[in-house]
């Protein structure tokens, strides 16, 4: 396991989708992120609206309201922003 990592404690967070209307899902997501070593806790949220295209395709675009990823690799702390996701199902 990666040293920088070790004792990192993503809680599952809560989250709430709704789908399927008119094509259209909507993503809610609360986050947090536990980091013993460190003494800190760290809080987010993320917003996303998503298109399906055709029965295997969606994009959406969303704002991470936290200053955190959800790639545990990534200690920056500086990923709140616009995103962009595109996500294909077979």
């Amino acid at each position: 396991m990666n040293s920088r990592l070790r004792g990192s404690e993503p809680s599952s967070s809560p989250a709430s989708r709704a789908a399927g209307v008119y094509g259209w899902d909507i993503l809610l997501e609360s986050r947090v992120l536990h980091m013993p070593e460190a003494d800190t806790t760290d809080y987010g949220a993320l917003a996303a609206v998503y298109r399906h295209v055709g029965e295997n395709f969606k994009v959406g675009v969303g704002y991470n309201f936290g200053r955190f990823s959800d790639d545990l690799r990534d200690l920056t702390l500086n990923d709140e922003g616009v995103f962009l996701n595109m996500v294909g199902k077979f």
